[in-house]
Order: structure tokens, then C-alpha cells, then sequence
């Protein structure tokens, strides 16, 4: 259960969310496994008999990471120090308890409980929400993701059932919770990975640029040339540098996000000239992943959640 001794908007999520999972109930880690992705999951797929047992059982942690998902805020505290390699160890985690619920919304729909089925289904969309406030890339896809699959069930959930006005409404506000503008934190983790993941990798990449040319603290990577010291002002004068061409790799990304002409092919085209080192050394380094994955995922998303919110309209 979500703690009471704090007020609701103090509330970190986060923590109510691993508290629950170091009480999962033995079989767990199993049954999550067994069941399909949630990308896999056709909206008439049907848990086979046993497993509906199973989710049975587990009804009563879904419950309490409905009420997680309920809460404003969500800070996992990542180790950003940690750079470029910042770890997302609650990512496993968050797969697994999606695939639960969107399981446990087929056994509830099929066993008569539309109400209940919605319900898991805004607790995807509440946990999607907040999965994307990590300000990582591939949080921002997952999100988008699960976001998509959940309103797809909700649109046939809705067709199929008669929901009531309330559990309506609770669809209603968690579509509503999310910025329109920047749905799944897309564009605000565009900026963090370059403020943060790049920022606290620069001296590395650094020294790893120098090694790649030669330099290991002098100019003159000729052998006929005479070394000369680099002093650590022009060492951080280059990172200064380098890190205003990862900015322009920033801009450049949002920009391309809001274009309404072909934003997937210019997302192509920035990550080429990252690996082609137009945005310098450390954009090469850190920067030269495909975005393609991520906008997919919003653009799909943000059409499914429309085709949810014309059903709750009506």
C-alpha cells in the first residue's frame, strides 16, 4: 500500500513502486515471462486457464501499483553521474508489471469485469507516464509503447463492454495527464542526454578523442612536430566547444520532432551526421543512435490515444 504519512503531491512514486516489487509474490518473475509482449498481445488475446490462476493471485500487487500510478511524481534518482552508461535498473521491472496488467485486463474483460479491466488499463498509462519521466530516450519509447498497446485495449475494451461513467473518467484523466506537447518526455530527455549522459561523459570521451589523434596532453601529433603542452584551460575550452555542437544535435532533434512534413527522415538524417561527425567527437560518441525507434513510438501512440479519447467522447 502507498504510504499515508506524506502528502499525495510529495509523494515519490518511484518508491512506492520498488517497495512493491521486493514483495512480489513467489512465481512472479514466471508468470511475467510467460505471458506475451505487450506489442504481441492482440486485444481478443485470452490467458489460457492456468495463468488466469495465476494472475489471480497477483491481483492485489496490481492493485497497489494502481495506486502508484495515481501519484504526480515519479524520480527512480538515475546515477546520471554515471554518464553516457547511466543504468536503468527498474526497466526490467517496469516490462514485467506491464505485461501483468495488460494480461490481467484480458482476464477481467473476459471473466465480466469491465470496470476492473479498465482499470488496469489506466494504470499502464499512469506508469507509461511516468516511465517517461526518467528523461531517457529508451524510456520515452517504452512509454510510448506501452501507452499505445493499453489505449488500443481500452478502445476495444469500450466497444465490447458496457464501462461505467467512472471508470471512463479515470481513461479520461490519464490520457489528460499527459503533456500534449511533448507526450512521452521526448524532447526534455533530447536535452538531458546531452546535459547530463554527454555533460558527465565529456572528460572520457574526451581523452578518448585525445588518444584517437594521439594526443595524450600535447599538440603535435606529427612525429617531425615538436610537442606542446595542452594546459587544462584549452583541455576544457574544447569540451566547452564540443559541447555547444552536441546543443546544435539537440535543437536540431526537436526541431525535427515538430516539423510536419517527414519528421522520421530527418531524425534519419541527424543521426547520419552524428555518426558522420558533423556534431564533433562527442556527438559521435554518444549521440549516433537511431531516433527512429523513439518518434515511431510517439507518433503511434499519439494516434491511438486519440482514437481512445473520440471513444470516451462519445
Amino acid at each position: 500500500m502507498v504510504s499515508t504519512s506524506v502528502a499525495p503531491e510529495q509523494r515519490n512514486a518511484a518508491l512506492a513502486y520498488a517497495m512493491l516489487w521486493a514483495q512480489t509474490p513467489d512465481g512472479f518473475h514466471e508468470l511475467a515471462r510467460s505471458i506475451p509482449s505487450p506489442k504481441a498481445m492482440a486485444p481478443d488475446w485470452s490467458p489460457p486457464a492456468a495463468m488466469r490462476t495465476k494472475l489471480d493471485l497477483h491481483a492485489a500487487l496490481l492493485d497497489g501499483v494502481g495506486q502508484a500510478a495515481a501519484l504526480e511524481r515519479c524520480d527512480f534518482e538515475l546515477e546520471r553521474e554515471k554518464g553516457v552508461s547511466t543504468p536503468l535498473p527498474h526497466m526490467s521491472f517496469m516490462h514485467m508489471t506491464f505485461r501483468m496488467l495488460l494480461a490481467d485486463a484480458r482476464r477481467l474483460s473476459l471473466e465480466g469485469e469491465p470496470d476492473a479491466a479498465a482499470a488496469r488499463l489506466t494504470t499502464m498509462l499512469g506508469m507509461a507516464r511516468h516511465l517517461s519521466m526518467d528523461l531517457t530516450h529508451v524510456s520515452s519509447r517504452v512509454a510510448g509503447e506501452a501507452t499505445q498497446v493499453a489505449c488500443e485495449h481500452g478502445a476495444a475494451l469500450l466497444k465490447s463492454h458496457d464501462v461505467s461513467d467512472e471508470a471512463k473518467g479515470e481513461l479520461r484523466a490519464a490520457l489528460d495527464r499527459f503533456d500534449p506537447d511533448d507526450p512521452f518526455n521526448a524532447r526534455a530527455a533530447t536535452v538531458a542526454t546531452v546535459e547530463y549522459s554527454i555533460a558527465n561523459s565529456a572528460l572520457d570521451l574526451r581523452d578518448r578523442e585525445f588518444e584517437r589523434i594521439g594526443n595524450t596532453g600535447f599538440i603535435g601529433i606529427e612525429s617531425i612536430e615538436t610537442p606542446v603542452p595542452v594546459t587544462m584551460p584549452e583541455q576544457q575550452a574544447w569540451i566547452d566547444t564540443e559541447m555547444n555542437r552536441c546543443r546544435a544535435w539537440a535543437r536540431d532533434v526537436i526541431a525535427a520532432m515538430g516539423t510536419t512534413d517527414n519528421p522520421d527522415a530527418e531524425l534519419r538524417a541527424i543521426s547520419q551526421r552524428a555518426r558522420t561527425g558533423e556534431y564533433g567527437p562527442l556527438a559521435k560518441s554518444g549521440l549516433a543512435y537511431s531516433l527512429t525507434p523513439v518518434w515511431k513510438a510517439e507518433s503511434e501512440a499519439r494516434a491511438s490515444m486519440q482514437d481512445l479519447a473520440q471513444i470516451l467522447g462519445n
